[in-house]
């Protein structure tokens, strides 16, 4: 015959097993969305990443557009010194080059 207690005993491991599968069900559910989670989580920070991207990207063209401007406007109006600083570059590079 089986007492009390162990009936008890019994149902009380059922119940704990029944709770622990319920328990890691959970966990197991809370992982998918986390990882779903991640996954928007990396989109939108690719997304605005490239946003950033952009406008670097286009930033530089703006301040290489002004640097070229006023390359030419230096080249008309100071042509000798232009010359003069292309070959000191040229010759500065040539040398770095050899070494």
């Amino acid at each position: 015959m089986v007492s009390k207690s162990q009936k008890s005993a019994g149902t009380a491991k059922a119940d704990a097993a029944a709770e622990s599968a319920r328990i890691e069900e959970q966990i197991a559910r809370v992982r998918s969305e986390l990882a779903a989670l991640g996954g928007i989580v990396a989109d939108y920070g690719s997304s605005r990443l490239r946003g950033a991207e952009l406008e670097a990207v286009e930033e530089l063209q703006r301040q290489l557009s002004t640097l070229e401007a006023g390359v030419k406007r230096k080249m008309r109006e100071q042509p000798f010194q232009v010359l003069g600083l292309a070959a000191l570059a040229g010759l500065v590079f040539g040398l770095m080059l050899r070494r």
